[in-house]
Order: structure tokens, then sequence, then C-alpha cells
């Protein structure tokens, strides 16, 4: 496979993705139902969170329309985490004050005041060598009396159990606890923690976009492009399923919507699956 036939197909495969992800999405509008007797906190917090994962995962199927597959896939590892995230607070109670929406939205967000300070004082501190006067992080700065407060508030061992509590892993450990369908989500781990490479620019990274700049085949790439997209599509169902239990809400149009996304995506799963047979094969006849 030639790089314009890669994506000219990739492209094809992205907007019939980003058709029926925004479709699906759409057809649960408007996101806030009061009649169902939520916690008025945790309903904000998870409406704004899946309209923030909803658009997020349209930036990748857009990146996917020009075969950025590298940049569409370290924006997918923020759509891994924020979409687990997202389930791990719906399989709360949220009809009281959750406490995992509170330290979700209210106490992680406070203690990342702290680490900005710590940043923000040690960045000053080489300013101040160069005789740098002006310092765009200065409003990370907090005052003594701010800091005590907050570092009270939370003692260094409690932020470190929290950072734990909230990690990729450990939430995908507890929603399969709760529900083992989840369970599917595992090699997820893998795809999360391939995708952690490309965020940070390791030489891991480095050498891949070399690998892929130099390719003249590019099968592979159009295989690997498949997967994200149908990654994406993927989470969106997951998302819109945890909506629609903790609403009990079981509109039809959405279940249609539901199944002709997973027929496109077993579509997806077939053509990668040929693809990465194929390449094999060739690769042991050699």
């Amino acid at each position: 496979m030639t790089y314009d036939e890669f994506e000219k197909e990739i492209k094809k495969k992205s907007v019939t993705a980003f058709d029926l992800h925004r479709k699906l999405h759409f057809e649960i509008t408007p996101l806030k139902r009061p009649e169902t007797g939520l916690n008025e906190l945790n309903e904000f917090v998870l409406v704004q969170l899946l309209s923030a994962l909803f658009s997020t995962g349209e930036s990748i199927l857009i990146l996917m329309t020009h075969a950025a597959t590298v940049e569409a896939n370290a924006l997918l590892r923020s759509v891994f985490e924020g979409s687990m995230k997202y389930v791990y607070m719906m399989k709360d109670n949220l009809y009281e004050e959750s406490q995992l929406v509170h330290e979700y939205y209210v106490e992680m967000p406070e203690i990342q005041k702290i680490k900005e300070h710590e940043l923000a004082v040690e960045s000053k501190i080489v300013f101040d060598e160069w005789g740098i006067e002006n310092h765009p992080f200065e409003v990370s700065i907090l005052n003594p009396s701010e800091l005590d407060a907050l570092e009270n508030k939370y003692s260094r061992n409690y932020r470190s159990n929290l950072s734990k509590k909230w990690s990729y892993k450990r939430i995908l450990e507890k929603i399969i606890e709760q529900d083992s369908n989840y369970q599917g989500m595992l090699p997820t781990l893998y795809e999360y923690d391939l995708s952690s490479h490309l965020m940070h620019y390791d030489g891991h990274c480095l050498k891949s976009r070399i690998e892929d700049v130099m390719a003249t085949e590019f099968s592979l790439q159009h295989a690997y492009g498949l997967k994200i997209i149908s990654n994406v599509l993927q989470l969106q169902v997951i998302r819109t399923s945890e909506y629609l239990r903790v609403h009990q809400w079981d509109k039809p149009s959405v279940i249609e919507i539901i199944k002709e996304i997973f027929d496109f995506v077993n579509e997806l799963a077939a053509e990668s699956t040929s693809i990465t047979n194929k390449w094999r094969d060739d690769s042991c006849e050699k």
C-alpha cells in the first residue's frame, strides 16, 4: 500500500466514524436530565466531562482524516483515561454527594495548585538568576497562608495515595471489580503505555516517527489507523452506555446507532486483522 492509498482509505473510514461518533452523541442530548434526580454537582461534573471527551474524540478523528496517526494516538491516551474516570464515577451513588466526584473535581485541582506552586517557585529562581523580571507563571505562586492552608488540608501522604488511587491501572481494576464486563478493557493498558511514549516524545517515539517517514509500504500504518478509529468509537459507546444506565433510559434510536457503530467496528477489525495477517505471512516467506 502506498502512502496515497493509505491516506485515501483512512480518510474514508475516519469520515464515516466521525459521522457515527457525532450522531450517537447528539442523539442523547441534552445531557442534563434533572428528572433523574442526580446530585447537582455530580451531574454538572459528569456532563462536562462527557462533553469534553466527545470533543477530543472528534479531534482525533479529524487528525485521522489527514492520516496523522502519531498525533491522534497521543490524544487517544487522554480519551482512554478520561473515559475510564467517567465510568469510575458513574459507578458511584450519584444521588448523593459522591466522594469520587469530589476527589476528581475539588480535591485534585486544589492539590494541583501545590504542585504548580512548587514548579513556579523553582522556575522563578532560575529566572531571577538570569535577571529576568517578568515571570509568566507568577500567577501560580501561592501566598504563604494559601500554601499552608492547602498543605494542612492535604498531607503529603494523602496526596500520594490519591494520585495512586486515580491512576489508569488502579481505576480500571476498581471498575472490573464492580463490573466484570470491563475485563475486555485490560488490553488498553498496553495501548495506554504505548501512547505515553508519544506524549513524552522519548526515543521510542522518535524512532517510530523516523520509520514512518522512511517507509515505502503503509499497510501496517493503515491497520494501526483503523485501530485508533475503532477505539474512539468504542469508547464513545462505553460512555453512552453508562449514561443510559445511570439515567435508566432505554431510547430505541440510540440502541440502533450503537448497533450501527458495532457493525462498523467489526468491519474495521476484520480489515485490520486481514492486513496484519498478510504482513505476517509475507514476512515469514522472506
